[in-house]
């Protein structure tokens, strides 16, 4: 016989629940992370404007190495200020 009581319902919903809803988002971020590409051209793309070489991927090359004006220049400011 299943009854529902007021102490087993609390103990589910403050305890059993919060617990689960933590593991399957840790499931899901450990399932689906991964490092994109594009994400460190970014990144050196900014270390060689910050370090006085311009918007480039090799400071010998003239090529556009970012996909993505507004983060690339979001990044800069948040690295040149750290």
């Amino acid at each position: 016989m299943v009854y529902i009581q007021g102490t087993k319902v609390r103990f589910l919903l403050n305890f059993i629940l919060p617990i689960a809803a933590v593991l399957f988002y840790t499931y899901l971020l450990i399932r689906t992370a991964w490092l994109c590409d594009d994400a460190y051209i970014s990144y050196r793309v900014v270390d060689n404007f910050v370090n006085g070489y311009g918007l480039k991927w090799n400071i010998s090359e003239r090529v556009q190495a970012y996909t993505h004006p507004l983060w690339l220049f979001l990044n800069i400011i948040a690295y040149s200020l750290t």
